[in-house]
């Protein structure tokens, strides 16, 4: 019962305060104040918000990033970095840089030529594609090269691998982008 008590009076006491009239002079600083020694969590949000609804002046066109999230506001920053315009090809494999314009418009598989591919002591085959990009087996199998056939690139389940793949045959082998 005292508990319903302090909550009405505290809620009571925050729409009279809201509801001053600008000719009774309380100030800015006075408001807020008053909404600072409300104990409760919630019925202080509700005054503070009140109080910011009430500051004349405070709109989302004088303040340009009240109404933008927070995503847009960061790339509005930081998204106006010196990239070079690259084309779909460029950044295919490049997943974890952050661009909305790549997200929109990824390719799930890309044709590829391969101009030139090596095999290291350990097995690892490493490929250069004739538009430079070069690949690396992440896979343990055997998989063979001729230069000669046409090649594919395969976006894995959630964009979070690649395949390499020839177009006449149905294997496949794991390869992570290097360059």
């Amino acid at each position: 019962m005292t508990k319903q008590l302090i909550i009405t009076s505290v809620v009571a006491l925050g729409v009279l305060l809201s509801a001053n009239s600008p000719a009774q002079a309380q100030s800015l600083d006075e408001r807020l104040a008053a909404c600072k020694s409300i104990e409760n969590a919630l019925q202080r949000l509700v005054c503070f918000d009140e109080v910011a609804a009430n500051v004349k002046g405070s709109s989302v066109a004088s303040n340009p990033v009240a109404g933008t999230p927070a995503s847009e506001r960061a790339q509005s920053v930081a998204g106006k970095k010196d990239r070079p315009a690259t084309s779909q090809r460029d950044n295919f494999g490049f997943e974890h840089i952050p661009d909305e314009e790549a997200e929109k418009a990824k390719p799930d598989r890309l044709a590829i030529k391969i101009a030139n591919h090596s095999v290291n002591r350990v097995g690892v085959l490493t490929i250069e594609t004739t538009d430079g990009q070069v690949w690396e087996q992440t896979s343990a199998e055997r998989f063979n090269i001729d230069e000669s056939a046409d090649y594919y690139l395969e976006r894995g389940l959630f964009g979070s691998y690649f395949f390499l793949g020839r177009t006449d045959g149905n294997r496949r082998t794991r390869v992570k982008r290097v360059k």
